[in-house]
């Protein structure tokens, strides 16, 4: 599996589109920071076709210390959570024919 970092996202969105690097970035930064921003203060986000930014919550459960073998509270998290959409889907599946 290959690795896209951000800075490659940018270089691909601009050749796409024409712009500058320079002028990529700040709004791909701006658009990952509002999705950040926009699901902590507890929205759903949703891209129609690409997929559904959201969070939930991630109840508190008994778990085992692996060194001590001790039983112990795990405390209840808040946890992002991304869902396809379905042309994100249909692209995936284009790949494995």
């Amino acid at each position: 599996m290959q690795i896209m970092n951000k800075q490659q996202l940018i270089t691909r969105v601009a050749k796409t589109t024409g712009y500058s690097q320079k002028e990529v970035g700040p709004v791909i930064s701006a658009a990952l920071d509002g999705i950040i921003q926009a699901v902590s203060a507890g929205y759903k986000v949703r891209l129609t076709g690409f997929g559904v930014f959201e969070q939930r919550v991630r109840q508190e459960r008994e778990g085992v210390n692996p060194r001590t073998k001790e039983r112990i509270k795990i405390a209840s998290v808040r946890v992002p959570i991304f869902r396809p959409g379905g042309e994100f889907k249909s692209a995936l599946r284009a790949n494995d024919k």
